[in-house]
C-alpha cells in the first residue's frame, strides 16, 4: 500500500505498459516481460503483484511498482495472499469419468469451463479456503489455495495417486474431422463425452449441474481472484478474462 491516493488515469497515460477498462474495472494494469509479472494499480494507492514465478518476484515487482509510480515512497510489508502450482503429468486424464466417480469431491460443467474441480477437503463447517485443484484432460493440473510449497506438494503428491484410474495414452483427446482434419472443439467433446458416460451410467433424467451447490465453481474458489473482483466491483469471469489477455512486450 503506497502512502497517497493515485490519480490512475493520468499514470494510464503516462505509462505505456499500462491498460484499463474503465467501464468495468477500478484498477490500472501494468504488464512487464524481464521477469514476468504484472501489477494492478487500485485509486487507494494498493498494489497486488500478480502471476510472479517465485515470492522474491513478487516483492520485486513491488518495489518496481512503487518506483515507477511514486519514488522513495515507504510501502506495508507485502504478503502472498494467493499462489498458483501448475504440474504435468506425462499423460492424459479422464476427467469425465473422475467426476462420474467422485461428485462429492469434484465439480465438472464443461459448458462453462473445460477443467474439473477438484476439492477434496472441503467442509461446511470451516470458513477457511481449501486447498483445491483444476484438473484438464491434458494430463495438467493447477494447485489454489495454498499459501506454502509445502502444503502444494503434499496436496500433488495426494492428487497423483487419485489420478492413477482415471490415466489416458497421450493421443487421448477430441477426435479429427476426416473430412477438414481438424480436431472437435474440446468443449464440445467433453460435452458428448459426459453425455455418453452418462446415459451408460443411466444417470440420463439427472440434472449434471446438481453437484454444483456441494462444490462451488472453480473461479468462485480462487481467494486471489474473488478479493480483485470485489476490489474492482465485478464479475470474477471478466476479471480473469483481462489478466489473461496478451500484454505485448514491454
Amino acid at each position: 500500500m503506497l502512502t497517497e491516493k493515485q490519480d490512475i488515469n493520468r499514470l494510464g497515460v503516462l505509462f505505456h505498459n499500462s491498460k484499463r477498462n474503465k467501464a468495468q474495472f477500478a484498477c490500472l494494469y501494468l504488464g512487464f516481460q524481464v521477469p514476468k509479472f504484472a501489477v494492478l494499480l487500485f485509486a487507494t494507492g494498493k498494489i497486488i503483484c500478480i502471476g510472479a514465478k517465485t515470492p522474491s518476484v513478487s516483492v520485486y515487482g513491488l518495489w518496481i511498482a512503487r518506483n515507477f509510480i511514486q519514488s522513495g515512497a515507504p510501502f506495508d510489508v507485502p504478503g502472498i495472499n494467493n499462489t498458483v502450482f501448475t504440474v504435468t503429468c506425462d499423460y492424459r486424464l479422464d476427467i469425465v469419468k473422475m467426476n462420474l466417480d467422485n461428485k462429492h469431491v469434484t465439480n465438472f460443467n464443461p459448458v462453462g469451463f473445460i477443467g474439473c474441480y477438484y476439492a477434496p477437503n472441503v467442509s461446511r463447517d470451516s470458513k477457511k479456503q481449501p486447498v483445491c485443484s483444476n484438473i484438464f484432460h491434458t494430463g495438467r493440473f493447477t494447485i489454489l489455495s495454498t499459501k506454502k510449497l509445502a502444503d502444494a506438494l503434499s496436496f500433488a503428491s495426494n492428487a497423483l495417486d487419485f489420478l492413477v484410474p482415471y490415466r489416458k495414452p497421450l493421443d487421448y483427446g477430441p477426435p479429427i474431422d476426416p473430412q477438414n482434419g481438424k480436431s472437435m472443439p474440446v468443449r464440445k467433446w467433453l460435452r458428448e463425452e459426459l453425455k455418453l458416460q452418462r446415459q451408460k451410467r443411466g444417470l440420463e433424467g439427472e440434472n449434471p449441474e446438481s453437484n454444483s451447490k456441494r462444490v462451488k465453481v472453480q473461479e468462485e474458489n480462487v481467494d486471489f481472484v474473488n478479493q480483485l473482483s470485489t476490489l474492482a466491483g465485478k464479475d470474477v469471469t471478466s476479471l480473469i478474462s483481462m489478466l489473461n489477455e496478451d500484454d505485448g512486450d514491454y
